[in-house]
């Protein structure tokens, strides 16, 4: 099937120390995260890529994602697709 994409922000609130935050979610998952492993500079912020690549048609596929730090903490998120079938320009 053909995948979709968004860019997810993160902070480091730190002002001196630089965090890695590291990516948890299910091997089956029809979600990916590009760099699964990431590293916030203090004080910036940085942006990953979330993919989605439906494996079945017309049904609502969900992931938990979470995103973990020892440093500053988790990020939660609930992740929802649902595969359509390509447009004729698409296909």
């Amino acid at each position: 099937g053909k995948s979709t994409s968004q860019q997810l922000s993160f902070m480091n609130p730190l002002k001196k120390k630089s965090v890695i935050v590291r990516t948890e979610l299910s091997e089956k998952s029809n979600f990916k995260v590009n760099p699964r492993f990431f590293e916030i500079k203090p004080n910036d912020s940085v942006s990953v890529e979330l993919v989605y690549t439906p494996r079945d048609l017309n049904k609502m596929e969900s992931e938990n994602l979470r995103f973990v730090s020892r440093e500053i903490g988790n990020w939660n998120y609930q992740a929802f697709g649902i595969g359509i079938m390509p447009t004729e320009s698409e296909s």
